[in-house]
């Protein structure tokens, strides 16, 4: 996750896909999932 949002603040971009063991799309993390990782701990 560290390395995730490390990415996205170093990129400026809003977006990550997420990826299975095979490359393939799974998911989609964003800035607003870290937002609310955050405020809920």
């Amino acid at each position: 996750m560290l390395e995730a949002r490390d990415f996205l603040l170093r990129h400026k971009v809003g977006r990550l896909p997420i990826l299975d063991n095979n490359k393939k799309p799974v998911g989609i993390i964003t800035e607003k999932d870290f937002v609310k990782a955050i405020a809920e701990e």
